[in-house]
């Protein structure tokens, strides 16, 4: 039954959005009149190198419900977006494909990252097979089939404006002119950093590799230089007069009940390759294992790329050495289940008691190692992390483009717009974080390489902080996604010079000559300027929001996004079904994909990432199983009460109950308008959906038979339902406008402009109220109760009223009654 159910609400999703397409209702363009008022939605982009997931779902259709809402109070909207891609899972791919190719029937990688390889690989016809073996057909094949499953779930894109950020001649032009920007005005930097390193060739990583420039991020940690004493008898000869220290990290002992815990330790790992290690340019000698080494060589501590070993030396004897810190204490080396070399620092030395925070902890060895590197004492030293080790590759210090995020001038003017902007609770971050100063850390961790390329845009988010402008005019510029025939103005790329850029995005024309091709670039220029800013920014990465700010400030100081949605939760969803898990940690699961929850139907989707997102993995299957239900039901009812609407009575009269329902609908609109603006999605569902049917079932309560209900007002229910819970279940809420023969896209509706009589909701509580109170501690409930109702109060109320100020007056008779009757044995 549930299978028939969900078939029922697929095939009518489909033959909406195939409406969709034919009207093209989400196509929309720059208008001759400028000031006809629109609403400009932004998402960063979507990563298509993996299949689609539902954590970056989530802020996609927060923006599909903005566009929607705006659509229908008579704006022109737009929801463009941009395909982004950094090539590593394209190449295993890519190499899965050719392992196929070689090997039909054999395997290839069973999983990557939580995704299943060979199942993505058998999607492909064996027949096309051979032309996978280059990412880039992937790359046009997510892109492809991002749409396919987008456009099922009924998200509201325009898809002229979609395009890819990887080998796009057009982009590319777009993201010279913004770096030309950001260095005519000194925001650009070209400084020593630590970056990957491949250990064969010295080159880093990104110019050897582009694949695996994104996964090594260097990790830096304090080395510390401990002095050696006492040598083995072997080494004297060699180390007696020199100048030799043994290298650890710095650590603050935490654990109370560890033995020793007063005292200072270096605690080494079981590693059968130390040596003795020359420095560069200095007279002295580290002694440390081989990987350290590797690391140290580029890192220019010692002689870059080369490595002057002196002397192995086995564990025995680095245990027989004894060492004086920079705390001037004697010490010995024991063997540990460390996987690195840790000088462990007792509290008590540092002045710390028992109670310190870890937090003050921390600062405190901040500061300590602060001084041990101003004397010369320590260093800091760039690794990769443990799961990130690989024998070709090390950390070296090499000078990369950064971006200046850390100036003050720009952070004050960032400061100035965000102030300005209206931010939703979560993006209140985002103003403390940069009070902070905390941007330095959180973006550009690589850096953009030391060649402004695509390939080092592609490395780091550098290549889309200004996506959302670049998609507003793509569709002009572009003949299809990858940028590689031009569009329908004709304008080829290498047109696209710094000039023309300024003319389009700054207003600034050359002073000495006129631009070729003026009335195009004209129709460009209005087509940026009418959609942009941005009147909302949804974003999920906190690095990109803060990136992408600063460089609004400093690119488009007019054009400062007006209101911002930053939802920093970051879900992992558990799969609960039969369909193949992968092995991950210590469970069975894997990442859910939106293509895993497409076998049900769109709206139920969509229902169930908007109220409860997080249940998805655990408990999504019965809750999907629910909504299918619950829709099948209220489109059964409302075509049933429409086939028999002749059966009810003519609503040219409204009864009581009537005009509850009517209020009732005219209340949960206004609230349902009100969390729209405050982009609560969640509350807007609840109360456009549950509670008017709640409203809905009451009259049905009231008016017990079909005879006795008003034509006109359940006609008029089922249409304003369906207009204002169309923005975030479209497809049902288009039925139910088709079942009222409206003969229209509910996306041309108008939202409902409705005005509340507050004094019936006011009788219908007291009506209520009064219930209760017969109801209430009766050992036996009556079966019937005559009530009368005045048509007007009391003498003695109408007195009681006009002493009490209006601010104070109760709402329901049954209050002032109690009033009353608790002061009239003393008046």
């Amino acid at each position: 039954r549930h299978q028939e159910n969900v078939d029922f609400l697929k095939h009518l999703e489909t033959s909406v959005q195939n409406r969709w397409e034919e009207e093209k209702i989400f196509e929309s363009d720059a208008p001759v009149d400028a000031t006809e008022p629109r609403y400009t939605a932004g998402y960063p982009f979507l990563e298509i190198e993996k299949p689609l997931t539902i954590s970056p779902l989530i802020h996609l259709l927060r923006a599909d419900f903005a566009t929607s809402y705006h659509r229908l109070k008579g704006k022109k909207v737009v929801l463009p977006i941009a395909h982004r891609s950094n090539h590593q899972f394209l190449q295993v791919l890519a190499a899965a494909a050719e392992a196929r190719l070689l090997n039909p029937e054999g395997k290839t990688v069973a999983n990557y990252l939580r995704y299943n390889i060979n199942n993505i690989i058998g999607s492909i016809p064996p027949e096309e097979l051979a032309a996978f073996t280059d990412p880039f057909r992937w790359m046009l094949r997510n892109s492809w089939q991002s749409k396919k499953e987008l456009s099922m779930l009924g998200v509201g894109i325009d898809w002229r404006r979609c395009f890819l950020t990887t080998n796009n001649p057009y982009y590319e032009s777009f993201m010279r002119w913004h770096f030309q920007i950001l260095s005519d005005q000194n925001k650009l930097e070209f400084i020593p950093q630590f970056v990957a390193h491949s250990t064969q060739d010295g080159m880093v990583a990104d110019q050897k590799d582009p694949t695996i420039w994104h996964s090594l991020l260097p990790h830096l940690v304090p080395m510390v230089k401990l002095r050696v004493l006492d040598f083995p008898k072997r080494l004297s000869a060699s180390l007696q007069d020199k100048e030799v220290y043994f290298l650890g990290e710095v650590e603050i002992k935490n654990n109370l009940a560890e033995k020793n815990v007063d005292v200072e330790t270096l605690e080494i790992p079981a590693l059968p390759d130390w040596g003795a290690f020359r420095a560069n340019g200095y007279n002295q000698i580290y002694i440390c294992d081989k990987k350290t080494a590797k690391g140290l060589a580029f890192q220019q501590s010692i002689d870059a790329g080369e490595i002057d070993c002196l002397m192995d030396i086995d564990l025995q004897e680095i245990r027989e050495i004894s060492l004086r810190t920079p705390l001037n204490q004697k010490i010995t080396i024991s063997v540990s289940r460390y996987a690195d070399v840790m000088y462990r620092i007792p509290r008590s030395l540092l002045g710390l008691s028992e109670d310190t925070a870890q937090t003050d902890a921390n600062e405190v060895k901040a500061k300590l190692v602060g001084d041990w590197i101003d004397r010369g004492d320590a260093f800091m030293y760039g690794r990769l992390n443990r799961h990130q080790w690989r024998s070709s590759h090390v950390v070296g210090l090499t000078k990369q483009w950064m971006i200046k995020y850390n100036d003050l001038a720009w952070k004050d003017q960032v400061l100035s717009q965000l102030k300005s902007t209206q931010l939703c609770r979560r993006s209140q971050v985002l103003l403390k974080d940069v009070e902070r100063a905390e941007i330095q850390n959180s973006c550009l961790s690589q850096g953009l390489g030391p060649k402004l390329s695509q390939n080092n845009f592609v490395g780091s988010s550098s290549d889309s902080l200004l996506i959302p402008a670049y998609a507003t005019i793509s569709h002009l510029l572009q003949g299809n996604p990858q940028g590689s025939i031009p569009g329908k103005l004709g304008i080829r790329h290498e047109d696209m010079t710094k000039e023309v850029w300024d003319y389009l995005m700054l207003g600034n024309l050359p002073k000495d000559r006129q631009l070729p091709r003026q009335a195009d670039l004209e129709r460009i220029k209005s087509e940026f300027e009418y959609w942009y800013p941005l009147d909302v920014l949804n974003a999920q990465e906190h690095s990109y929001c803060l990136q992408m700010l600063f460089n609004h400030v400093a690119v488009f100081p007019k054009y400062f996004p007006r209101s911002i949605v930053y939802h920093p939760k970051h879900i992992s969803y558990h799969a609960n079904n039969k369909k193949e898990s992968v092995y991950y940690g210590s469970s069975t699961w894997r990442i859910i994909e939106l293509a895993d929850l497409l076998e049900g139907s769109a709206d139920v989707i969509r229902m169930l990432l908007v109220t409860i997102p997080t249940s998805i993995g655990s408990r999504g299957h019965q809750y999907m199983e629910k909504f299918t239900l619950a829709l099948c039901r209220n489109i059964k009812w409302a075509e049933g009460i429409i086939s028999n609407s002749a059966m009810m009575r003519d609503g040219s009269e409204l009864r009581w109950e009537d005009s509850i329902l009517e209020c009732s609908i005219v209340e949960v609109v206004q609230k349902v308008e009100t969390y729209y603006k405050q982009m609560n999605y969640r509350a807007a569902f609840v109360d456009g959906y549950y509670i008017l049917k709640k409203a809905r079932s009451r009259y049905r309560h009231y008016v017990r038979h079909l005879r006795d209900m008003n034509r006109n007002l359940i006609l008029k229910f089922l249409e304003v339902q369906a207009i204002i819970l169309s923005p975030i279940i479209p497809h049902y809420s288009q039925h139910i406008f088709d079942i009222l023969n409206k003969n229209m896209l509910i996306q041309k509706a108008v939202w409902p402009e409705m005005t509340i009589d507050q004094s019936v909701l006011v009788r219908h509580q007291h009506f209520e109220d009064l219930l209760r109170h017969l109801f209430k501690n009766k050992p036996r409930k009556p079966s019937e109760a005559i009530i009368y109702v005045a048509k007007s109060f009391p003498a003695w109320i109408n007195d009681l009223l006009a002493c009490v100020p209006k601010t104070q007056q109760p709402w329901s008779v049954y209050e002032i009654w109690q009033s009353y009757d608790a002061t009239k044995n003393t008046d």
